[in-house]
């Protein structure tokens, strides 16, 4: 057979769905996964083709290719009304929010397929070590949304407690926003931060030791990577449905301590001191 799987815009979207890919590939069927994103990590999937979204007035023809085609909500072309037959949207609002979202795309899998897996058959360039680093540890801290970003100011802080305790704390950063950071990580007497590719990036963090993040891409790119992972998360239904599924990982929250989900959206930032997150990391860190 051969299957289309149609992932949302962001990297961990596509990284979820390649769960759905792969289970179809191990069954003996062609698959193909659209993301924009992935396609900078193709590399790190040789048996799934990887291709960009096509264009809107192409959508049709290249749908008819296939014997099946799996779309995640809100992905393009997911939206359209009248599919045919052989496509299918997963909707937010068919999955069981009381587990992980990799978990969940097994369980699709497991509709079509005798056997499923959480598994992304991921393969690494030989020349690759994993956690070859084994003091260095990455931070990301930023996130596609800024209400899911903890406060920078405790970023930085917490890289210094780490540095104290005879830690590599490494910041990694996209281009727009290297100036600032490399100005205040210079400031604060950290190392400078890495602006990198997404191939780069994934090495980088293989060969670290731990990453630290927000809810964002990075941190599930270094689950997938089997990395153990510590993720900040501003709640606790987004931690049990959108946390990193792979490798070793753990999650940290702030206080409870808020009423109501608008005012824990808002301030719950000023409700996870940087000593949370470091002695969650201290407990992690012995697994």
């Amino acid at each position: 057979m051969k299957i289309g799987i149609v992932s949302n815009t962001g990297l961990g979207d596509a990284l979820w769905m390649m769960v759905v890919a792969n289970n179809f590939y191990l069954q003996g069927s062609s698959v193909v996964l659209y993301s924009d994103f992935l396609c900078h990590l193709s590399g790190l999937f040789p048996h799934i083709t990887v291709r960009k979204y096509p264009k809107e007035e192409e959508r049709k023809r290249e749908w008819e290719q296939f014997d099946r085609v799996i779309l995640q909500h809100h992905s393009p072309g997911s939206k359209e009304k009248n599919l045919p037959p052989h496509m299918r949207v997963v909707y937010k609002e068919e999955l069981d929010l009381n587990k992980s979202f990799v978990l969940n795309l097994r369980d699709i899998s497991k509709q079509y397929l005798e056997k499923a897996t959480t598994d992304l058959g991921i393969c690494l360039p030989k020349e690759w070590i994993y956690r070859l680093h084994d003091k260095r540890i990455v931070i990301h801290p930023l996130s596609a949304d800024l209400a899911k970003n903890w406060s920078f100011d405790r970023f930085i802080t917490l890289a210094k407690e780490l540095q104290k305790d005879g830690w590599e704390p490494t910041f990694v950063l996209p281009p727009q926003d290297m100036p600032w950071w490399e100005t205040t990580l210079c400031k604060a007497d950290l190392p400078k931060p890495q602006c990198l590719s997404w191939m780069e990036l994934a090495r980088f963090i293989y060969e670290s030791a731990y990453f630290i993040g927000n809810d964002a891409s990075p941190g599930h790119l270094a689950s997938a990577l089997k990395v153990p992972t510590l993720s900040i998360f501003n709640r606790y239904s987004r931690a049990v449905f959108l946390r990193p599924g792979w490798g070793p990982g753990a999650v940290v929250l702030p206080y409870g301590i808020l009423p109501g989900r608008m005012l824990r959206i808002k301030l719950w930032k000023h409700f996870l001191p940087v000593k949370r997150v470091l002695q969650a990391f201290k407990e992690f860190s012995k697994i």
